[in-house]
């Protein structure tokens, strides 16, 4: 709601929780997971028949709290991946088990 508010547009919320739930349910589906991008053509095409938010700020917005939720996912990743391995390494220099 707020990255449509960046963009002058007011979206209630009973329209972003219908779209989210029409994302759900179509991600839940086999044939269409959210890789293949129909969950996100879905979202976009429910906020555009409710309440007429343009495909160009739809496009935009959904783009934006991806690529920040891929940011923030991998950064922390990345870093509890660098902590594991440096507990391990210290675990093994100090000659105990690996297990604990």
């Amino acid at each position: 709601m707020l990255l449509f508010a960046a963009f002058g547009w007011a979206v209630p919320f009973a329209a972003v929780a219908m779209a989210k739930c029409a994302h759900g349910i179509i991600a839940a589906v086999p044939f269409t997971p959210s890789i293949s991008g129909v969950p996100y053509v879905m979202t976009a095409v429910l906020l555009y028949q409710t309440v007429g938010v343009p495909y160009e700020t739809l496009i935009v917005s959904l783009a934006a709290k991806e690529a920040f939720a891929n940011v923030v996912f991998w950064t922390s990743f990345g870093g509890a991946t660098l902590d594991i391995a440096g507990r391990s390494s210290k675990t093994m220099r100090a000659g105990g088990s690996h297990n604990g």
